[in-house]
């Protein structure tokens, strides 16, 4: 693909066809190793590198990119823009099962279950002879109010058809079997989970940022299902990120634009500071980093392009307010990029 962009610099597709290749690498362990993406900068660098091209494949839309993009507002917890992306794709290739298959994800955490589920049997229709994935997504569909037994059941039959994607079936099971309390299983199932990554879970935090729920209620289930199962901390252990606490633009460039703020780096444990003037440029500090860029406001989200920690890409990211943050504790705000990163920040004097 990298050559076809390279002979036809026009060629939207293939734009589209890298995005996906290098978000699908910074979220699957396998594809990491495969493309060398061996700490944490690089692996930054591919998620960066996915949304430049994807911004390139969206001057020309395809399908392909459309779908990408949905996957991008999910992880930024964008679910109205999300849905609108994918109904989108799927109106301009309706026989494409990995569409379906994103359809079925993205309805689920907006609490539509029933059309998740059958977004998710349309995949299958459409890819009865790979069906394993799409069992998983079926299975997911489910939880947390549905019937489980029915989900263990397709999960079971998804790993049986390929063990490769035992880590996926797991940690489905263990969610399930600690919502069920069936607390020894799902310790066991949770176990095979982190043994599939490259490094075991941080926190909680790092995996309730693959289920970005619009109902914070069925994201505490979630959370007490997985803490049951032994993932780290407390059910509470997470940022309670929700579409009502999202700042709009407006909000955003009033916020930082003219100011510093502070926080936590998730990455290096650093403190940080960022400080923009009203036209938007910005100077970083981070440890013994020092960084310069600018920063634009695009809709809701706020795009950074700086010289050292993006080699100059654009790194875009939503705001949320933290109703649990503080001054004090550096976390008032929280920002999430389309790789799920999650940073706390608060205004600083």
């Amino acid at each position: 693909m990298e050559k076809a962009v390279e002979l036809d610099p026009e060629f939207a597709r293939a734009y589209a066809a890298l995005a996906v290749l290098y978000l699908k690498a910074v979220q699957t362990a396998g594809l990491k190793q495969g493309l060398g993406l061996t700490d944490e900068r690089k692996v930054m660098q591919a998620s960066l590198k996915s949304r430049f091209l994807l911004e390139k494949a969206m001057k020309k839309p395809t399908a392909l990119a459309h779908g990408m993009m949905s996957q991008i507002y999910l992880n930024m917890f964008l679910h109205n823009e999300a849905f609108a992306e994918i109904e989108r794709a799927i109106a301009m290739d309706p026989n494409n099962p990995e569409f379906h298959d994103w359809m079925s994800n993205i309805p689920w955490f907006m609490g539509k279950d029933r059309e998740a589920v059958e977004s998710a049997k349309a995949a299958i229709r459409l890819d009865p002879n790979n069906p394993a994935q799409y069992l998983i997504r079926l299975a997911r569909a489910y939880l947390p109010y549905g019937d489980l037994q029915e989900s263990l059941t397709l999960l079971e039959r998804a790993r049986t058809l390929n063990p490769e994607l035992s880590g996926m079936v797991a940690v489905t099971q263990s969610i399930i079997y600690g919502l069920q309390s069936r607390d020894q299983e799902a310790c066991t199932a949770y176990e095979v989970f982190a043994k599939s990554r490259l490094a075991p879970p941080r926190n909680l935090e790092e995996i309730m940022a693959y289920y970005p729920f619009s109902d914070l209620k069925v994201s505490d289930r979630i959370a007490e299902a997985l803490v049951r199962a032994g993932a780290p901390g407390k059910p509470s252990d997470y940022c309670k990120i929700s579409r009502d606490n999202l700042l709009k633009g407006p909000e955003v460039k009033n916020l930082l634009f003219g100011h510093k703020i502070t926080g936590i780096s998730p990455s290096t444990g650093e403190q940080f500071w960022f400080e923009w003037n009203r036209d938007g440029d910005l100077n970083v500090i981070r440890g013994a980093l020092r960084d310069k860029g600018r920063s634009w406001i695009e809709g809701d989200v706020i795009f950074m392009q700086l010289e050292k920690m993006t080699g100059g890409l654009p790194w875009d990211r939503t705001t949320f307010r933290n109703p649990d943050g503080t001054k004090e504790k550096r976390n008032q705000y929280v920002w999430v990029d389309p790789a799920r990163n999650i940073t706390y920040f608060s205004p600083a004097e």
